[in-house]
């Protein structure tokens, strides 16, 4: 679900908002490795980077690092 860097084609076919982070290589959706929950990865993520944006869906799990000073997450 998107990886790193969409072009505005791929990013509208996909749902993206058009301020997205993927549009400007901010950031990424990652799938939850084995063995953990979604949310548990988000816990890990959150204590050992410097993202302020996750969202939590299914089995993966979007990451950005806007430049603001608070954490902002959401489910899907």
């Amino acid at each position: 679900n998107g990886g790193w860097y969409r072009i505005r084609e791929y990013n509208y076919q996909v749902g993206g908002v058009p301020g997205s982070q993927h549009r400007i290589a901010r950031g990424f959706d990652v799938y939850t490795p084995r063995g953990l929950s979604t949310y548990k990865f988000y816990k890990i993520m959150r204590e050992k980077t410097k993202g302020t944006g996750y969202g939590i869906d299914g089995n993966w799990l979007h990451y950005d690092v806007k430049k603001v000073n608070r954490i902002r997450v959401w489910y899907s």
